[in-house]
């Protein structure tokens, strides 16, 4: 009977073993990491222009910031809008779900911005103002314009009227002959950025308000972006662990149950 059990066991626990590490994946959870530079003047469609802060610390201007842009594209396949480029959507009928994106801040005096904010509520109440929106395009010529390379996210919480206002949006394009590095076209798990070839526009902005009176408003220059990305583990390959697991642990009491009736006997 041990000999069975035993040899049960190995079988049980390399066929769960092979079956997790055989399944597939999923690479849909990308995060686009930043670096920004505070300022009063940023790059908006090919100029620079003023960008007044609001309530920030004066000491903040030309310090930095940091943080991330957390994306997962599995609730959904983006849209095409037209070849070259696709967007992520939310708060209409076609994509109804919001909390897609989520962005952490690091901010110059060492607090953390999450938006949306936590806990947020779920579902979030009508009206008050909860979306999301990401665009990546590559090289992609309309009505006659110069290609372009581009990145835009834009995350919205909340008009104030029960929850903290809180917005972000960056924004990153060229035009021309720069591009920002861009490869496998418009995929948003490859997209590879060069901050310094954006020529038409380059900034980000962070809005943190809980009363028209009470919270801040500034912009930054975008110095660094860059994507990585999670592998999440399909359903099937977590149950079949899950299923290995458990007769693991049947065997193992089953084991110790035969040796205690053998030494009883």
């Amino acid at each position: 009977m041990r000999t069975f059990t035993l040899r049960t066991l190995s079988v049980v626990f390399a066929v769960a073993t092979a079956v997790f590490a055989a399944a597939p994946a999923r690479a849909d959870v990308v995060s686009f990491n930043f670096t920004g530079q505070i300022s009063d003047s940023v790059l908006q469609t090919g100029i620079y222009q003023p960008l007044v802060s609001s309530n920030m610390p004066a000491d903040w201007l030309g310090q930095t910031v940091s943080g991330s842009i957390r994306i997962d594209l599995g609730p959904r396949a983006p849209t095409v809008l037209i070849p070259g480029q696709m967007s992520q959507l939310s708060n209409n009928a076609s994509y109804p779900a919001t909390d897609w994106m989520t962005v952490s801040i690091t901010q110059p005096d060492g607090s953390t911005l999450l938006i949306p904010s936590s806990p947020a509520p779920d579902p979030y109440p009508e009206g008050e103002g909860n979306n999301a929106y990401s665009h990546l395009m590559n090289n992609a010529v309309l009505n006659g314009q110069p290609a372009q390379d581009g990145f835009s996210a834009n995350r919205f919480l909340s008009n104030g009227q029960t929850y903290p206002q809180q917005l972000f949006q960056l924004e990153l394009v060229s035009t021309g002959a720069n591009n920002l590095s861009l490869v496998d076209s418009i995929d948003y798990r490859k997209a590879v950025f060069n901050p310094a070839q954006a020529n038409w526009t380059n900034y980000g902005v962070v809005d943190s308000f809980s009363s028209l009176t009470s919270g801040y408003r500034y912009a930054f220059t975008v110095l660094s972006l860059s994507s990585t990305v999670s592998a999440v583990p399909e359903p099937t390959s977590t149950a079949m662990m899950g299923i290995g697991l458990a007769a693991l642990l049947w065997f193992g009491r089953r084991r110790r149950g035969d040796e205690t009736g053998l030494a009883a006997a």
